[in-house]
């Protein structure tokens, strides 16, 4: 009797042992640790979104504890520090759109829905537009009307000629009274403004002004 009772608690003991080593918790697995480079924060987020790069950090895994996490996080700073101001994560960032003044950062996580956090800064991401500008030049002849110099550089792109002077008793109109389409008056002198017809339009030529910018 007291044979069978004792071999009844050993099968027990052996089957217990058993659940506990087959159906051990998931926290208590052993996961890969993942490292991503990303221009969100992920801090404390399951799904790497914004990402710009990612890959395994190692080929260890950990379990998800505290100090696995950590561990991991050294990983992943390890694997992303060469990827510092890298110019091929800028030009891939810029790609996506991503803002002038982006943070990026190298995230890691354990498991597919462990949560991020932050392990090591990539940089600030500088994404300006190539900036063209259009520059307006009078013909020799005309004046600029923002210099009043012959054939010079006119900012508002309008070039003018003294056509004549007005012979009524003073006062004179309004300096700038338009005349038609044609001119305006400016004091007692009359100016006619100039067209592709009258041989006065500006000649136009663009210029970058600012190349475009992309890196970190």
């Amino acid at each position: 009797m007291f044979r069978s009772i004792a071999y009844k608690i050993c099968i027990g003991t052996l089957l217990s042992l058993f659940a506990t080593t087959m159906y051990a918790p998931a926290a208590h697995a052993k996961k890969t640790c993942f490292c991503v480079i990303s221009s969100n924060n992920l801090t404390g987020q399951q799904h790497a979104t914004g990402a710009i790069k990612q890959y395994l950090a190692t080929g260890t895994k950990y379990t998800n504890t505290n100090s696995n996490r950590r561990r991991c996080a050294n990983d992943c700073t390890r694997v992303a520090a060469p990827h510092t101001g890298s110019q091929s994560l800028a030009t891939q960032a810029c790609a996506k759109g991503l803002p002038n003044g982006a943070k990026i950062r190298a995230f890691s996580a354990i498991g597919h829905r462990g949560k991020y956090q932050s392990a090591h800064e990539i940089g600030t991401l500088k994404n300006q537009p190539e900036i063209v500008e259009t520059i307006y030049t009078c013909p020799s002849g005309w004046l600029s009307n923002t210099t009043n110099n012959d054939g010079d550089v006119t900012s508002d792109g309008k070039c003018k000629k003294l056509s004549g002077q007005l012979t009524p008793p003073p006062p004179p109109p309004s300096n700038g009274t338009p005349v038609g389409d044609w001119g305006f008056t400016w004091g007692k002198n009359i100016y006619a403004w100039g067209t592709v017809d009258n041989g006065g339009a500006p000649c136009a030529r663009t210029r970058i002004k600012q190349k475009a910018i992309c890196s970190f």
